[in-house]
């Protein structure tokens, strides 16, 4: 086991505000699954024909203006990327293609919601009366030049009002380009020359839009188009663009009535009726999926271009059917929004459900605006299995935070065996944990530290048992600090890498058997200590840069022991109520350890001296010591066998 010892706090400074962005792959394994908050920013009503706009914002279709409560239900149901479709034309003076602030502000308002919330946030130019979309194939040029010269109007705007956001805005082009199958090259060649305008004026406002990763539409949004017709703009940096394609088989998702051509699909994937056969979306199933998405892979993100989803979704038809029909329906449908959503998620790609937060007849909605809660578990937990995550049951979409309070001095560790040091276990999700390369705890520190001139200590460590036919219960622990204080009082992302090579075992946990995990736990290690620790998440990170979050805590508690004196799940927010202050004890001694793990440690000294190091059990039994005569400065010391043993530093 680890040495507990004496730690100070670390502080960092921040970097440019304007330093380079992340690539577009970095960001897109981040970006998990993603929601469209639509019927609100793209919003207009008015005559299509010629172009007269009667009103304009997020009521215009009855829908409300976004606010924190139903951007945090966002974020509790699991996702972690926000489409916010944006009209502009409507907002602005079209003569001189000048966007009226006021509209700028509102669209930042709910920019800063979604960021300020963690969400990856895609802005774009929708529909927007057509201005762009209704005019690429068969315009004359000065069509041609009034439209690219608005693209690039509107978007030096936009880009300028957002240049200091960091990555997790990103910009679209347009929405759904109208270049059908039938369309020539040169409608191809004037979509290209639209999305160059957009990402040439986005680089040319600087700031960090010089690196912001930027979206390109295909033709319609077309799987096929995208794979047979679609060619990227040029960027003055390489890998920061996306594609996006929108995926919607027609008669299932979409067809809310017959045709002399076809009939509305209701029953998909492995839940195909037996009794309304014709109702079945034999066409468009599981190896349709495959197949079209196999094509983005091809065509795109094996090449390193990552391809978001902007819109996919299916229709309810719980206005139509009923009885066992009807639980067909529900059953084929969410399995559809899985199998998509996974088939994105294995392939590099991004989905975006299509919602509007309505819960009428023929919706596509998982969060409802009406009370800001879950609406469809079937469809939400669908996506969140594919993601990992666990299911949710109603109410406990939440987001909570697991809270541990501990009241642990000398006097109670004195009191007991090795069960007193606060310990914290979970159920193991995933008994393999190869695949992963490092875990991250999101926690919240918080308490004070004293010290008797014996003993001190804060450590903070995940644990892990493990076996197999040779061994049963092998116990491996590293510290979350890493060697570090814990940054105390706010929350802070911690971060474990994993190795299987032993050789690792001062930077990395090393779990026996990796493959046969049979315990995992966080071990407090926090010696006169008195205070809580929050838990948001612990997340299990791939080499390719995603991530399982295993354990979220929203809706059971973990089990605890030894000093640990409450365990509950509280309601998640930046700043935990009641937690207690951090205050760090006034050691005196001239020197600071720092724990290396495995019986390595540093020791920092304001002078040269010689200090017996004794290492004790929490009954005080010596289990090793060594003299150790110090120099000014840093000095590494490893101490006997005796030390893989819990234990307390006592310094004479």
């Amino acid at each position: 086991m680890n040495i507990r010892s004496f730690l100070l706090p670390l502080f960092f400074l921040g970097v440019s505000a304007f330093a380079e962005l992340p690539t577009a792959k970095d960001l897109a394994a981040k970006m998990g699954f993603g929601i469209n908050i639509g019927n609100t920013m793209e919003a207009i009503s008015g005559n299509t024909d010629t172009g007269v706009i009667t009103s304009a914002g997020p009521e215009a279709w009855g829908g409300k203006y976004p606010n924190k409560e139903f951007i945090t239900a966002i974020k509790n149901a699991g996702y972690s990327t926000v489409r916010i479709p944006v009209s502009w034309y409507a907002h602005a003076d079209t003569v001189n293609n000048v966007i009226h602030q006021s509209w700028m502000d509102s669209v930042k308002t709910v920019v800063d919601l979604c960021v300020n919330a963690g969400l990856y946030t895609i802005i774009n130019i929708h529909w927007d009366f057509g201005w762009l979309e209704k005019h690429i194939d068969k315009v004359d040029a000065a069509t041609k030049d009034r439209v690219n010269a608005r693209q690039k109007a509107f978007w030096t705007q936009i880009a300028t009002a957002f240049k200091e956001y960091d990555e997790h805005l990103l910009f679209a082009s347009a929405n759904e380009p109208d270049v059908n199958d039938q369309a020539g090259d040169e409608a191809h060649q004037t979509l290209l020359l639209y999305h160059q305008t957009f990402v040439d004026a986005v680089r040319e406002t600087g700031g960090n839009n010089a690196s912001r990763s930027l979206i390109i539409q295909a033709a319609s949004t077309s799987f096929d188009l995208a794979y047979s017709k679609m060619v990227m703009p040029t960027d003055k940096i390489s890998d920061r663009l996306m594609a996006e394609v929108h995926f919607y088989p027609y008669t299932f998702t979409l067809m809310d009535g017959d045709a002399d051509w076809g009939k509305a699909s209701y029953y998909w994937g492995d839940y195909l009726s037996t009794t309304d056969p014709e109702r079945n979306a034999t066409w468009c199933g599981k190896e349709f999926v495959d197949e079209n998405f196999d094509k983005m892979k091809e065509k795109f993100t094996s090449k390193g271009i990552p391809v978001v989803i902007g819109e996919f979704g299916a229709m309810s038809r719980s206005n139509i059917l009923s009885g066992a029909d009807l639980e067909l329906h529900i059953k084929g449908r969410a399995q559809f929004y899985g199998y998509v959503a996974k088939a994105a998620k294995d392939r590099g790609m991004i989905p975006i459900t299509w919602e509007t937060g309505g819960t009428g007849p023929g919706t596509m909605t998982t969060i409802s605006t009406a009370d800001y809660t879950v609406f469809d578990y079937p469809v939400m937990n669908a996506i969140r299995t594919a993601y990992g995550l666990p299911e949710l049951t109603k109410g406990a979409e939440t987001n909570k935070m697991l809270v541990a309070t501990y009241d642990y001095f000398a006097t109670e560790a004195a009191k007991g065996d090795s069960s007193t040091y606060g310990q914290i276990s979970f159920d193991v999700v995933k008994s393999d944990i190869t695949p992963y390369t490092s875990i991250t705890i999101k926690a919240n520190i918080s308490g004070t530290t004293s010290s008797d001139g014996k003993y001190g200590y804060t450590g903070f460590n995940v644990v892990t048992m493990s076996s197999d036919e040779k061994a049963e219960w092998q116990w491996r622990e590293f510290s979350i600090l890493g060697g570090k204080d814990p940054v105390w009082g706010k929350w802070h992302e911690y971060k474990v890498p994993l190795s299987q090579n032993i050789a690792d075992s001062a930077t990395a946990l090393i779990s026996y058997n990796p493959k046969k995990i049979v315990f995992i736990g966080i071990q407090s290690y926090l010696q006169y200590f008195k205070g809580s620790v929050a838990i948001d998440y612990i997340a299990f990170n791939k080499a390719d840069g995603t991530a399982d979050t295993l354990y979220s805590f929203n809706s059971g508690l973990a089990n605890k022991d030894g000093a640990v004196t409450k365990l509950e799940l509280l309601p998640y927010s930046e700043t935990p109520s009641g937690l207690i202050p951090a205050r760090r004890a006034n050691f005196s001694r001239g020197f600071v350890i720092r724990d290396e793990g495995f019986g390595n440690f540093t020791v920092v000294s304001d002078r040269n001296c010689v200090r017996k190091f004794v290492v004790t059990d929490a009954l005080g039994k010596v289990l090793t010591s060594k003299t150790v005569r110090l120099s000014k400065g840093e000095n590494r010391i490893r101490l006997g066998e005796g030390a893989f043993e819990k234990g307390f530093v006592v310094v004479k």
